[in-house]
């Protein structure tokens, strides 16, 4: 199977095509946009930006080479799940939704679209990481999506703690996950360079990585931090035997996965 992966695309088309024309060029079985796919946008109105963008997404996948399965991510909004599952169903096999488990090309897959608890206010998708993981300095009130768009989470910053711990961990989920020949997760796993910010700060998923090195999938794909690969030049590594990698925003992947092994390359848009 080869696969073609790109993350934090943002709903820049620009990207997807070019997503699809490295699928074609390489005769690719399947294009994966592993999570935040959609537009942020502006706040005020993201929730129907992000709606209209799936339809988009619809159109756009059924002239695809290939099927392009689509994962959410920390700024996908968590309430439109549903529509874009409904959306996938409708197109007759050209548009896949990532669930947390399933079959890719004939190999399976998990995915997992949290990411540890982070300074910025939309928490959807955020969990902590484990147990000891202090909460970081916000940069706003912490909010979740809904049918009106956001609602504040909780009315204090201490009840919001409180209220984001009770949810569990990271670690706690991941712990519950059995191998998988192919992993899907947005937050990157910590202490391979694959998970550091402008400022130099590494912010990986010690959970992610526990479990990468317990589960041992072929491969393990990431994103989130777009600027990671930009700041330190490392897109992969490997953990144990799992090759892992996590591309940024300004590069791609193509993923071979054949008799038990995989390999992978990286290619800018």
């Amino acid at each position: 199977m080869i696969f073609v992966y790109g993350t934090d695309l943002h709903g820049d088309r620009s990207k997807y095509r070019a997503l699809s024309r490295a699928a074609m060029d390489r005769s690719a079985d399947l294009l994966v946009a592993g999570a935040d796919v959609l537009p942020k946008g502006n706040s005020s109105t993201m929730l129907e930006d992000q709606r209209r963008f799936l339809g988009w997404l619809k159109s756009f996948s059924s002239r695809c080479p290939c099927p392009l399965y689509f994962g959410f991510g920390n700024d996908d909004l968590r309430h439109l799940v549903g529509e874009a599952r409904a959306v996938a169903a409708s197109s007759c096999g050209t548009l896949r939704l990532l669930e947390p488990r399933g079959t890719v090309g004939g190999v399976g897959y998990m995915s997992y679209p949290h990411v540890p608890e982070y300074p910025f206010g939309l928490k959807d998708w955020v969990k902590f990481d484990t147990d000891s993981q202090p909460r970081p300095d916000q940069l706003g009130p912490p909010v979740v999506s809904c049918e009106d768009g956001f609602r504040r989470l909780a009315a204090t910053p201490e009840y919001a703690e409180a209220l984001m711990r009770s949810w569990g961990t990271m670690r706690a989920d991941l712990e519950g996950v059995s191998r998988a020949e192919v992993a899907f997760v947005h937050a990157p796993p910590a202490g391979m360079d694959l998970d550091v910010c402008y400022d130099g700060r590494a912010v990986g998923s010690l959970a992610v990585r526990e479990w990468i090195l317990r589960c041992q999938p072929l491969v393990s794909l990431h994103g989130h931090i777009h600027e990671s690969y930009g700041v330190t030049g490392v897109w992969s590594g490997t953990l144990g035997p799992s090759l892992v990698v996590q591309p940024g925003d300004g590069h791609y992947a193509v993923v071979t996965v054949h008799g038990g092994k995989a390999s992978a390359a990286v290619f800018k848009y």
